[in-house]
């Protein structure tokens, strides 16, 4: 994972980027034909951003990119790291101006199937991220196998690291390379899109503080979208053919996350400042997800029992 971050390129070239949005438009255009509209074109801002939409379908961020490139807008999406372990997935997603991001889940995941050769259960994984979040006690059988790993995901660790401390610090180098993928996307002048509620789920989950801190580390704004209608227009959950219909996307005006909820020497993404200020960033983070809920149809705002059907646990990291 390292070794892809290094050699990544974030800048989408005008060909690739021409390339994406006639590939939507195609899509979209093919009988029956479904239609994009775009509300809010007032509140598009002017310098880069990151823009946070709910996430409702595999290849939501088709439209999205495409409505927003008619305006000159360019994207660069931060793309979950399973998401490049297939070569010709790899490859596109290289050309097409994305981050891969990882998080401690994942490395959690990736680490423990290296050693023991098969995915971790769901009890298994649940155990190993609250002590990896939390520190919370762990039958040491569970552990042991796992600890002093020389590497993970291609960081190079200090002998002798416990599991709990290698994956915290593979994590905070990790992220410091998407950071300064991202900080070279913005002095170009691209804007972020971040997904802030995680995986996919028709109906709006909690959000992250994945966003806010990215948002704190860039000096940037966040413009909550809402994203409507991909489940009915797409003809399946991980399928980008059009079945007809409309896809209706709303921008709300940008907003500022407060400096001042994080002390000046805050480290975005260091595990260590993450949990020391975990109920800071989620504040904000809770009001940027409220604004995103304004933005989508009612069928895709918050459920009223707070369920969803999003993957949930280890599932999440495998495709």
């Amino acid at each position: 994972m390292l070794d892809l971050l290094r050699v990544t390129n974030p800048i989408c070239t005008p060909a690739w980027s021409l390339a994406g949005r006639a590939f939507n438009d195609l899509l979209l255009w093919l009988p029956p034909r479904a239609t994009t509209e775009l509300i809010g074109v007032e509140n598009l801002p002017r310098g880069p951003a990151i823009f946070c939409p709910n996430h409702t379908h595999k290849f939501d961020f088709l439209p999205l990119r495409a409505a927003l490139l008619h305006h000159d807008l360019q994207l660069m999406t931060w793309i979950k790291a399973r998401d490049y372990k297939h070569p010709a997935m790899r490859w596109i997603l290289g050309k097409g101006g994305n981050i891969p991001l990882v998080s401690r889940g994942f490395l959690i995941a990736s680490h423990f199937a290296s050693v023991h050769r098969r995915k971790p259960s769901e009890d298994e994984y649940r155990a190993l991220r609250a002590h990896v979040d939390e520190g919370a006690p762990v039958d040491p059988s569970l552990t042991t196998p796992l600890d002093a790993p020389a590497s993970i995901a291609g960081v190079a660790l200090p002998s002798r690291l416990d599991f709990r401390s290698a994956i915290r610090e593979a994590y905070r180098v990790l992220m410091g390379e998407s950071l300064r993928l991202a900080r070279q996307g913005r002095d170009a002048g691209r804007h972020q899109h971040i997904y802030p509620q995680g995986a996919t789920s028709k109906q709006l989950t909690p959000g992250h503080p994945g966003a806010v801190q990215a948002a704190l580390a860039l000096g940037v704004p966040i413009v909550p979208v809402g994203v409507s209608g991909c489940r009915e227009v797409f003809v399946a959950k991980d399928h980008p053919l059009s079945r007809g219909g409309r896809v209706v996307i709303r921008i709300a005006k940008p907003m500022t996350v407060d400096r001042s909820i994080v002390p000046p020497d805050y480290r975005p993404f260091d595990p260590e400042h993450e949990d020391a200020h975990y109920e800071a960033l989620q504040r904000e983070t809770d009001r940027v997800m409220q604004v995103i809920n304004e933005c989508c149809e009612p069928e895709y705002r918050w459920a009223s029992d707070g369920r969803s059907d999003a993957k949930q646990g280890v599932a999440r990291f495998y495709t």
